[in-house]
């Protein structure tokens, strides 16, 4: 479903004074479990402002590297 920028920003308590807050937005989001209770929000984007395959590989594998690197700083510890 899409929703304007502004009800999504409103939605998650954000302020909504930016400019462009009534167009529409189609958010893909990359998340990951951890435990029983936490998810790990990785990485966003508006799939709507480019639906290119290109660009959707290229937001997939940020979302991967972003995931790494925060699995390999849990190693660590």
């Amino acid at each position: 479903m899409r929703k304007s920028l502004r009800a999504i920003l409103g939605s998650a308590g954000l302020p909504v004074s930016r400019a462009g807050a009534d167009r529409r937005v189609l958010l893909r989001v990359f998340c990951t479990f951890y435990g029983d209770r936490i998810v790990l929000l990785h990485h966003g984007y508006d799939k709507g402002a480019d639906p290119s395959e290109r660009r959707q590989n290229r937001e997939i594998a940020r979302a991967r590297r972003l995931h790494e690197e925060w699995r390999r700083s849990r190693v660590h510890r």
